[in-house]
């Protein structure tokens, strides 16, 4: 048995703490008390909001309970999953850029992955999207340097805390480099690895980016083909699952269900 990982590496950016401060400082005055799993449950009230909106009709309603209903979530979230933040942040950028709310929707994505660094895998899909909404190569700069803002704001103090450490826990921690690598898992590829015999341990080495990227990359582009002619909310929302997917389940796939991002794709389809 391995020691709790939780106390050797913090391997999540800071919006995952910092985002949450001003409701758990409120909810403090008011009650003396706080729970975590508050910010989740509103996250989670605002995923359901969100897919209403996007998917207006019975296919709204019925992704909003498909994606709640898929196995494994709830248990995750009660105990602390902070997916639904980030997937939060990213539905209401999906929104935000289907109404061509391009400043806002830029704000959001910068919170995103300031939030939670696996919503770099959905950025190129929302990118694609946000083409089929209007944008241009010549308005795309200042949209990315808006998305910027928040991202340097809240991960640069960090940075020049311990650039190394940041980089050791945020980065190479997940992606299975550096001396100790996230441990394996559930039933992703990496788990057949391991009991293939390729992988020696659970917490060994190994490099998933160099299976990673290829297949996400092949999930950007095709998903950049179709929304260049599905230009359909549902469309967003599934080809950033299925990036999730591709990418993911190279590396991990939780032992008590899927990641919330997985669900994303299944509530679009």
């Amino acid at each position: 048995p391995f020691p709790n990982p939780a106390l050797h590496h913090l391997d999540y950016w800071p919006g995952t703490i910092v985002l949450p401060l001003p409701i758990q400082a409120a909810f403090q005055n008011v009650t003396g008390w706080w729970d975590e799993r508050i910010w989740l449950l509103l996250a989670g009230v605002a995923v359901f909001i969100l897919l209403r909106w996007l998917l207006p009709g019975s296919a709204g309603r019925m992704a909003a309970v498909a994606f709640f209903l898929i196995p494994g979530h709830s248990l995750l979230a009660v105990l602390g999953d902070n997916d639904l933040p980030m997937i939060g942040l990213l539905l209401a950028a999906t929104l935000a850029i289907a109404r061509r709310r391009f400043v806002p929707a830029a704000i959001i994505i910068g919170l995103a992955i300031a939030t939670k660094q696996t919503a770099l895998i959905a950025l190129p899909v929302l990118v694609g999207w946000g083409f089929a909404n209007g944008i241009t190569w010549r308005s795309l700069p200042r949209y990315a340097g808006l998305a910027a803002i928040p991202v340097a704001a809240l991960i640069a103090p960090f940075v020049a805390w311990d650039a190394s450490a940041f980089v050791r826990d945020t980065v190479l921690y997940n992606v299975g480099s550096g001396g100790e690598a996230y441990p394996i898992q559930g039933i992703g590829l990496s788990s057949w690895l391991l009991q293939a015999g390729i992988i020696h341990g659970a917490r060994d080495a190994f490099p998933f980016l160099l299976i990673q990227l290829p297949l996400v990359i092949a999930a950007w582009v095709l998903g950049w083909r179709w929304l260049r002619h599905h230009r359909l909310a549902a469309d967003a929302m599934l080809w950033m699952g299925l990036a999730f997917f591709v990418f993911l389940f190279a590396r991990l796939v939780a032992v008590r269900g899927e990641p919330a991002e997985l669900e994303v794709a299944a509530s679009a389809a």
